[in-house]
């Protein structure tokens, strides 16, 4: 939760998976709901609500605490990684560029493939239209991870 004292920001709650936070606001990694109320007359009426769906959505977000730690334990291959790689719809040069972003992290775990994967997909858009592409490669790599192949990845089934 972020707040200003002189109402220069709004009032901000945020739930996530991220690898750095600081009071200063900078967060990196990933949100699952990010909210905030604009200071107003009206906002202490609507920050109770902010609080009760930021707390809502990190209870959920607890659940994916067991796969990460079973994607840590997980050790493929780099070979059945790129195999992974290549059921994302993106072209050969994004799959070697987030194949070598794992090799070079020398996160060997299928977690690492998870955060190289999403490190990517959040933060090497490029172009005019860059909350667009970013947009649509984190709803490319959302059905990846929720598919059958990252499943049978986990369960150690290539």
């Amino acid at each position: 939760m972020f707040n200003s004292y002189d109402g220069s920001t709004k009032f901000r709650g945020r739930a996530g998976g991220y690898s750095f936070v600081c009071a200063n606001t900078c967060v990196l990694g990933t949100d699952i709901i990010n909210i905030g109320v604009k200071h107003t007359k009206n906002a202490g009426l609507q920050i109770e609500g902010v609080i009760e769906q930021v707390v809502a959505s990190a209870d959920q977000f607890i659940t994916w605490g067991p796969k990460f730690e079973e994607w840590a334990e997980t050790r493929p291959s780099r070979s059945e990684v790129y195999h992974v790689l290549t059921q994302l719809p993106f072209s050969v040069n994004h799959i070697d560029a987030i194949f070598r972003s794992w090799v070079l992290d020398e996160a060997d775990s299928l977690l690492g493939v998870y955060n190289a994967i999403t490190s990517w997909s959040t933060f090497n858009s490029t172009g005019v239209n860059k909350a667009s592409a970013r947009a649509d490669r984190e709803a490319r790599v959302a059905t990846l991870i929720e598919g059958n192949v990252w499943n049978n990845a986990v369960g150690g089934v290539f």
